[in-house]
């Protein structure tokens, strides 16, 4: 009689510790879906943190970059005919008299940061894009009798591919760069006689039109600074009207050109005067020349110029920009050498 009853309760042991064992392999593999779900979760979110990371990261080297390029020679911001909001804060908001000038700077000096940020930015980049395309079709597009109509004809294809890369490369370094501005506009007819004669009739207008197509060398290096000697005192400061088209400023950007002893005797001239307190657009132009010059001759001179008593902060600070940049190896030992001497 007890044999029915005890079958009965081993079937009822058995479904039981069925039951129990498919509730512990569930609740296992119940975890295991939840464990990777839990994983698959931190990795995502691991991700997302590693990807704010580098968009900082990005953000950082751009700004980094950026500075970088403005305290570099030759950068668009540093030349006022392409800050054209910052000449015009300087002319409209910054009063000439010093206590007026004081109490003025915390209201000028935001508006003149933000004006430099849209010269950078946008307005100095806009008025590039007319420049770009000229270049580029001037340099992918012209017809050229040297080339042949079958070889232009058949290059349409590539040319055309390969535009937009050009634009592109051609409007940054305009954007980024001075340098690439057009030649001073000169007349349209050449006065007669010489440059010389011209020189000796102080003829503006024709000095204009020779030094405008100076890199034939057909000017000699005296007569060139002969012609700085003549209209020094009549050249305008930087940002002010017709400046760059002076005589005395296009003969210092002629001058440049050129390299001979007469040259860098002129630069190291301007820049060891011992009269010359405050930097000026004659002492930038001779930074700049020493600087590409990049020997350990031109070193020595910044080096020189560093030490002359009187200097400005300013003039000092430019000196010391102009050295930095070179990279010649014999230039930066004498730096160096330089620079640890006045630190002992």
């Amino acid at each position: 009689m007890n044999q029915p009853f005890i079958a009965q309760n081993d079937r009822k042991n058995t479904m039981k510790n069925d039951r129990d064992t498919m509730k512990n392999d569930t609740e296992r593999f119940g975890g295991l879906i939840v464990s990777k779900r839990m994983k698959r979760f931190r990795q995502s979110g691991g991700e997302r943190i590693q990807s704010r990371s580098s968009v900082w990261l990005s953000a950082w080297f751009l700004c980094v970059t950026f500075l970088f390029l403005c305290l570099a020679p030759g950068c668009a911001v540093f030349d006022r005919r392409n800050t054209i909001l910052v000449n015009a804060v300087e002319e409209n908001m910054v009063p000439e008299n010093q206590p007026s000038r004081a109490l003025m700077a915390p209201i000028y000096i935001p508006v003149g940061l933000m004006a430099g940020v849209l010269d950078a930015f946008i307005v100095h980049p806009i008025r590039m894009l007319p420049r770009a395309a000229e270049d580029t079709s001037d340099a992918l597009w012209e017809f050229s009798d040297e080339t042949g109509y079958v070889t232009h004809a058949g290059s349409v294809v590539y040319r055309a591919g390969f535009s937009p890369i050009f634009f592109s490369l051609v409007w940054l370094a305009r954007s980024a760069f001075i340098g690439f501005d057009d030649d001073p506009v000169a007349p349209g007819e050449r006065p007669e006689g010489s440059y010389e004669d011209l020189l000796e009739r102080r003829d503006v207008q024709g000095l204009r039109y020779d030094l405008a197509r100076c890199d034939d060398k057909t000017i000699a290096v005296d007569l060139l600074i002969r012609t700085f000697d003549e209209f020094e005192d009549q050249s305008l400061e930087p940002g002010e009207n017709r400046f760059y088209d002076s005589p005395a400023f296009l003969a210092v950007r002629c001058l440049e050109s050129r390299d001979s002893e007469s040259v860098f005797a002129f630069f190291q001239a301007r820049l060891l005067a011992p009269e010359s307190a405050e930097l000026t657009w004659v002492h930038d132009q001779s930074i700049q020349y020493f600087q590409r010059h990049n020997s350990p001759r031109a070193a020595r001179v910044l080096m020189k110029a560093l030490i002359v008593p009187g200097r400005s902060r300013e003039f000092k600070m430019a000196i010391l920009r102009g050295a930095i940049f070179m990279n010649n190896s014999d230039a930066q030992q004498v730096i160096l050498d330089s620079l640890s001497d006045k630190s002992r």
